[in-house]
């Protein structure tokens, strides 16, 4: 009858009326169970979000770097038609 739900949690009224009474002993541990249950992915979510924006910022930083030294190698040979693209760096590649 006190239960006012905008002050107070459900939690804490079933454990008042439940917990340490016999009677109510076999409902108390299907309440209990019911009360740790997820109320869903939010938290799974937020966290996947979170990982795509580092990883975005990780990539466009790795890309400024990438281009960074592509210039200075361009600028360091005078100018574009002088740069050799021939694939060096990877193996296999031809």
């Amino acid at each position: 009858m006190n239960f006012d739900p905008v002050k107070s949690r459900v939690d804490v009224l079933m454990h008042g009326t439940m917990a340490g009474k016999d009677m109510y002993s076999k409902l108390w541990n299907v309440v209990r169970m019911l009360l740790v249950l997820s109320h869903g992915q939010a938290a799974v979510e937020r966290g996947f979000s979170i990982n795509k924006q580092a990883e975005e910022v990780h990539l466009q930083a790795e890309t400024f770097v990438a281009k960074r030294i592509i210039c200075d190698h361009v600028r360091y040979v005078d100018g574009i038609d002088q740069a050799d693209v021939a694939c060096r760096v990877t193996p296999g590649c031809k």
